[in-house]
Order: C-alpha cells, then structure tokens, then sequence
C-alpha cells in the first residue's frame, strides 16, 4: 500500500521554506502529474508571506499578485492541522498541502431534506437541513506531498 509522500523540515520540524516548497513540486513531478493548488493554515500563510523565496531577497514565498505559492492557487483552512507534534514541538506544528488536486475524488450520496415549518412559526422562520454522506478518495496518492512539521515562529 503507498503513502502520501512527506517532506521532513528536521527532527524538531522547523520553519517553512522555498526550497521544501520546491521539493514538495518535485515530489509530485516525479509522480509525473502537475501541482494545482496548495493548502496550509491561515498562520502559516502570514509566515510564508514575510518570508523571501531567497535569504538576500525581497520577494515573499506567498505572493497574492502571482496567485500564491509556486504560482498555483493557494488557499487556507482552519481544517488544515495547525497542532501536529513532532520531537520537541508538540502540538505546535503545521500542515501544509501541495497537490494535484484533480487526483482527488469525492462522492456524495443519500440526500435527505428536511423542511421544518413549525420550530420557528413564531419568528416567521422556515428551517431547512440537509443531510448527506460524503466520501474522498485520492486516485494517485503521488499526485499529493505534505510537510507536517512547519513551525511558525
């Protein structure tokens, strides 16, 4: 069984950098599929967007006007794992996600609506809920490289 691939900052995780970015690109180049779009917490996008692409530069990692990181959509989510612990950093590190994300699969199934007039009669109020089941597949776990260890600092 193959396993999403993970780039490892160091022993105690680390800060994020270009070059980890660059071999997460690798990673999913060498799977021969093409990144989309790129995953991390809202924290770790402030940290990405002050840090430069190089030491003597000015240029951020995270850049809005060249539509994120490495140039792919990039976007963040409080679902993404901020808490993750690695040797002396626990519960203090971050995901983040870069991928071919035409690789993943989702099926929905078995809606339910559930139309309830009377809760709410009062307030002039109609409470609607839906139910569903959702699944997610990855269909080449190559096309997605993680790095589980980012601290911010």
């Amino acid at each position: 069984m193959s396993r999403t691939p993970v780039v490892a900052i160091g022993t105690n995780g680390g800060p994020i950098t270009a070059d980890l970015l660059y071999q997460l690109e690798e990673t999913i180049g060498k799977a021969n599929l093409t990144p989309t779009g790129f995953l991390c917490t809202p924290s770790l996008k402030r940290v990405l967007k002050k840090t430069p692409v190089i030491a003597s530069g000015y240029e951020p990692i995270w850049s809005d006007e060249t539509g994120g990181v490495l140039g792919v959509t990039s976007l963040t989510s409080t679902n993404c794992p901020s808490a993750l612990t690695k040797g002396t950093s626990v519960g203090t590190c971050h995901a983040a996600i870069l991928g071919a994300w035409g690789q993943m699969l989702i099926a929905t199934w078995d809606y339910e609506l559930v139309v309830d007039k009377y809760t709410r009669k009062k307030s002039g109020n109609i409470e609607v809920t839906i139910y569903t089941s959702v699944d997610f597949a990855v269909l080449h776990e190559g096309g997605f490289a993680v790095i589980a260890d980012a601290t911010i600092a």
